[in-house]
């Protein structure tokens, strides 16, 4: 928790000092803190889908439900109290360097993930071409129209 309240309260600094934020810095700080651990938890999720461990479905929603409840629970739990600014943190370069480190790694290793995981997509579909014979076309409304149309005028 010292390291997620760290984050959080470094987060808000760099909103606070050097953006000079003023409106909503816990809003920004929360979006931010909530993306960043959303993006992990969703980099395990897809590595675990690598490995076959999970089944995830395809959908869009899937990422946005797991951030938005992370979002929920930091703005609620931390942000919002402002708990982060009870531990008496102090701005240092080694604490600067640690969260860049970690925004870094995060960035590299969910990208790497996905790269995982298009090669693995890419292989399974050249094991299992789909011919387009065995795909019906579904008749449109516009063709339908069309053929009316020309037989009747």
């Amino acid at each position: 928790m010292r390291a997620l309240n760290y984050l959080i309260f470094r987060v808000y600094k760099f909103y606070t000092d050097r953006m000079k934020e003023s409106d909503i810095p816990l809003f920004s700080t929360s979006a931010v803190c909530s993306v960043l651990i959303g993006v992990n938890f969703l980099s395990i999720l897809f590595l675990l889908k690598y490995f076959d461990v999970i089944k995830i479905p395809s959908n869009k929603y899937f990422a946005l439900i797991p951030i938005s409840i992370v979002w929920i629970l930091i703005h609620f739990c931390f942000v919002k109290p402002m708990r982060f600014l009870k531990y008496d943190f102090k701005k240092d370069i080694k604490g600067g360097v640690i969260v860049i480190l970690y925004i870094v790694t995060t960035a590299m290793l969910s990208v790497g993930i996905a790269n995982l995981n298009r090669t693995k997509l890419v292989k399974e579909r050249l094991m299992d071409p789909v011919n387009k014979e065995d795909v019906k076309k579904k008749q449109s409304l516009e063709g339908n129209v069309k053929r009316w149309f020309e037989d009747n005028f």
